[in-house]
């Protein structure tokens, strides 16, 4: 179950193996003030909170117009493990979802 990030300074998706992986990443921890956009493997829009020195990942119910689909064309590059390591392969991934 994939976890995308998106990093709206630079548009690039970066793709994680799941929530952990992402939250764990130099993306995350170094994005001080960035914009990150957390989308789960079916596209759907998540929201990153803290409580008690904890991060997680939860559904961004009060955004459910906000998904990966809609984003699409927003993005330049894709940084991932294969098969999800092109634009393409994330839009088929999506229609799949």
């Amino acid at each position: 179950m994939s976890i995308f990030v998106l990093t709206m300074s630079d548009h690039v998706l970066h793709v994680f193996a799941d929530a952990a992986a992402a939250l764990d990443s130099a993306v995350v921890k170094q994005s001080d003030g960035e914009s990150l956009l957390f989308f789960a493997d079916n596209g759907d829009g998540l929201r990153h909170e803290a409580a008690a020195d904890v991060d997680y990942l939860r559904p961004w119910a009060s955004c459910s117009a906000c998904t990966l689909r809609q984003v699409l064309h927003m993005i330049d590059a894709v940084e991932g493990a294969a098969p999800l390591n092109s634009l393409t392969a994330i839009a088929r991934h999506l229609e799949s979802a």
